[in-house]
């Protein structure tokens, strides 16, 4: 379903003039799809980024939701992860919760290693959790930070325009 998302906006969302797309969705879980060219990319599998390696925030005791790794990033910032951290699903959070603060550090984290292993010209962000205001701007925020101003390209320079929200909104697979 991400892949389709991926798709979606590679034709007919806020990905339309990048060559390359990297769909990301943040939400119960967290998966993502690359279109290149035109063409989801597929290897032996369809992958599984949201069980990245992500490096833990100073401080952060929670052992992870993740029934496989634990504190993978899935483990550390999905709806679940975010039930397990503070007994309320995320949808009924306020947006000053502190919760999200977390979820952007780890968000932002994975958005840099993406950049820097897929180097895409373009990121959507989506998903139930992506999809609010802070976290998207926080993510944005500590992908760049992760990324210190190595290896930027002329895309990613910008997390504004390089990181951006679903130009279909929640139907960007159905479409």
């Amino acid at each position: 379903d991400v892949s389709a998302a991926a798709y979606g906006e590679s034709r007919f969302g806020s990905a339309q003039d990048a060559p390359s797309v990297l769909y990301v969705t943040v939400g119960t879980g967290i998966g993502g799809g690359l279109v290149n060219g035109g063409k989801l990319w597929q290897g032996a599998s369809h992958s599984e980024m949201g069980h990245i390696s992500v490096r833990r925030l100073r401080g952060d005791t929670f052992a992870g939701a993740c029934p496989y790794h634990g504190d993978c990033l899935e483990g550390m910032a999905s709806g679940a992860a975010i039930e397990g951290r503070t007994g309320t699903p995320a949808r009924d959070l306020s947006d000053d919760h502190p919760v999200w603060d977390t979820v952007a550090y780890y968000v932002g984290q994975a958005l840099a290693t993406w950049t820097y292993t897929l180097m895409p010209h373009r990121i959507v962000l989506g998903g139930g959790i992506a999809m609010r205001d802070h976290v998207l701007s926080h993510s944005r925020t500590r992908m760049a930070e992760a990324m210190s101003g190595y290896a930027l390209t002329s895309a990613s320079r910008n997390p504004s325009t390089y990181v951006v929200r679903p130009g279909l909104g929640k139907r960007s697979g159905l479409v």
